[in-house]
């Protein structure tokens, strides 16, 4: 199954694509702040297949996020039940800002297309 869903806001903008071995790829530009926040968290249940098991958040194009885009992301990713959660290709700032706030997560920091395949390759052996 391959479904994809994309959506914007004044500030941001946010694909997702369903992809092999349950994969969902959400792609999010622009600011990830308050304002966005309150629109775009009424769109979330519509933003993924239910039966995904992994999600791969792609921040190379996201400019800014605060506190509360953090607190969206935990969100998403407590909502849908994800086991493995990924951070792909965030600038320094954001990775900051992720790192401050969202100590307690089990997020896994992509830098690179070649980390993603390792991840991907080993998604069914990761706990």
């Amino acid at each position: 199954m391959n479904s994809a869903r994309e959506t914007s806001f004044e500030t941001l903008r946010v694909s997702a694509v369903m992809r092999p071995k349950h994969l969902v790829w959400l792609k999010i530009s622009g600011e990830l702040d308050i304002y966005s926040y309150n629109e775009f968290l009424p769109e979330l249940d519509e933003f993924v297949d239910k039966t995904a098991r992994a999600l791969v958040v792609d921040m190379e194009d996201l400019g800014f996020m605060d506190s509360t885009g953090v607190k969206l992301l935990v969100g998403f990713g407590n909502q849908f039940g994800f086991k493995n959660v990924a951070i792909y290709k965030a600038s320094r700032n954001i990775l900051r800002v992720l790192r401050i706030i969202a100590l307690n997560q089990k997020f896994v920091y992509l830098a690179s297309d070649r980390d993603l395949e390792y991840w991907r390759n080993n998604l069914d052996t990761a706990a």
